[in-house]
């Protein structure tokens, strides 16, 4: 009977994967194959302003993932201007993020999809992510006049879709986050 339960143990902690995050951003997420495994993936707050995540590595990965911030300017009226979302690469293999084959998409919580535009001069001039290095893409939201609580998801596509990093609204320390 130990040996069942200690297997089973094992084998839980192989398919699914948990961290903590203290960066103090406004949006979080990791690589995913799809936007079905969306629900796979849950954030909840922790008692010291970080948050935690749990997901399932048979279809994500966490050796990619981003973080955004939300900006605002004074005559939209606290509505979104633009998000700045920066894609960190802890993987072994460089990130194509090639401009005519990236897209970035923004979910709100009633189903409508915003197609973001990132302006050419503040996209990165360079072709890939390397290993161990990062980017920053501001995407402009400022049309769509949405507040921060209007969102659900923002889904980072390179590669022609072949590379997901879908990323969702930090967790606030009353309420536990999940994406579905």
């Amino acid at each position: 009977m130990r040996y069942i339960f200690a297997s089973f143990f094992v084998m839980a902690y192989c398919l699914v994967g948990c961290a903590t995050v203290n960066e103090k951003a406004d949006l979080y997420g990791i690589k995913m194959k799809s936007e079905f495994s969306v629900k796979d993936f849950a954030m909840k707050p922790t008692a010291d302003e970080s948050f935690e995540y749990s997901y399932r590595k048979s279809t994500m990965d966490n050796e990619l993932y981003a973080y955004g911030h939300f900006e605002t300017i004074e005559y939209l009226a606290g509505k979104i201007s633009s998000i700045r979302v920066t894609i960190v690469n802890g993987s072994k293999a460089p990130l194509a993020v090639e401009r005519v084959f990236a897209g970035f998409t923004l979910v709100t919580k009633d189903g409508e999809r915003y197609e973001l535009e990132s302006p050419a001069a503040f996209y990165p001039a360079t072709r890939f992510i390397l290993p161990g290095t990062q980017e920053t893409f501001a995407l402009n939201v400022a049309p769509y006049k949405l507040g921060k609580e209007d969102i659900r998801m923002v889904i980072c596509s390179f590669g022609l879709g072949e590379t997901k990093i879908i990323l969702f609204p930090r967790p606030s320390s009353t309420v536990r986050s999940s994406p579905s």
